[in-house]
C-alpha cells in the first residue's frame, strides 16, 4: 500500500513554481518540484512522486526529511540532503 505523506509545506505551490524558476542548478529544481508536486496535490504519495521524478522513495524521505528539520534552507543545502 502506498504511503500518504503527512508533510506540513509552509510555502503556496505558486510560491514554490516561482522558486524553481529561479534555480541555477538541476538539483534544487528536482527538490523543489517533489516539495511542489505534495503540496499542490498532484502528488499525495512518496511512491507517485519518487517515479514522476525518477528517484528512490529513500531520496524522497531523505529530502523530506531535511525539509522538516530546517526548512526551506535545509533542502537547499546542496550537501546537507
Amino acid at each position: 500500500m502506498p504511503k500518504l505523506l503527512t508533510l506540513t509545506v509552509t510555502q503556496s505551490p505558486a510560491q514554490l513554481q516561482k522558486l524553481m524558476a529561479e534555480q541555477t542548478t538541476n538539483w534544487a529544481r528536482e527538490r523543489l518540484h517533489a516539495l511542489y508536486l505534495y503540496a499542490s496535490g498532484i502528488a499525495p504519495f512518496e511512491n507517485t512522486i519518487a517515479r514522476l521524478l525518477g528517484k528512490d522513495t529513500s531520496t524522497l524521505r531523505r529530502w523530506f526529511r531535511c525539509y522538516e528539520q530546517e526548512g526551506l534552507q535545509g533542502l537547499l543545502k546542496p550537501q546537507k540532503c
